[in-house]
């Protein structure tokens, strides 16, 4: 015996009369997408969103901002204003005494007001009870300059860029 196969291609038609009086059957549901179709689209294309988002981020966090930080750090920093502190007198040894002004080099970054008590604390600390003979020299001043540009650097965060002498008297 043959198998026939039959194949119903569109919707049955219904007879002529054949729903009269009867309760119609209800109709089919068209095939297709189910009910929660789109809801699966959105949470793909939040997803992929999501994910954009983040690498974006990561890109930023590790390519972007460390190269701005390497140029600003590797900008040196521009001079800016040049503070004069008042002379004052330093106690050496032997009851000597030293007469000495200072130009502080600020960079471009450093505040309108610069307190230059720290600056002035910083020479008495360095040169009280040193020998005149050790200052007297030019050897002696480039190494005292050394030293305050050092010390300023590290108390005002990198502020001082140079130290200038505007007055230099011992006796």
């Amino acid at each position: 015996m043959a198998v026939v196969e039959q194949r119903v291609v569109g919707a049955p038609r219904q007879k002529i009369g054949a729903g009269r009086g009867a309760a119609a059957a209800p109709e089919p549901a068209p095939e297709g997408k189910p009910e929660g179709g789109r809801s699966w689209l959105k949470v793909v294309v939040l997803v992929v969103l999501v994910s954009l988002v983040a690498a974006g981020l990561t890109i930023y966090l590790v390519v972007v901002r460390p190269e701005a930080a390497a140029r600003k750090a590797a900008a040196p920093p521009v001079p800016g204003a040049i503070v004069q502190l008042e002379p004052m007198n330093v106690n050496l040894a032997s009851g000597k005494y030293l007469r000495i002004g200072l130009g502080l080099q600020l960079t471009e970054d450093a505040g309108s007001e610069f307190d230059v008590t720290r600056a002035k604390d910083a020479v008495i600390s360095l040169l009280s009870g040193h020998k005149v003979d050790d200052v007297a020299t030019p050897e002696g001043r480039e190494a005292v300059r050394a030293a305050l540009e050092e010390q300023l650097a590290t108390a005002y965060g990198g502020d001082v860029l140079g130290v200038y002498f505007t007055d230099f008297v011992t006796q």
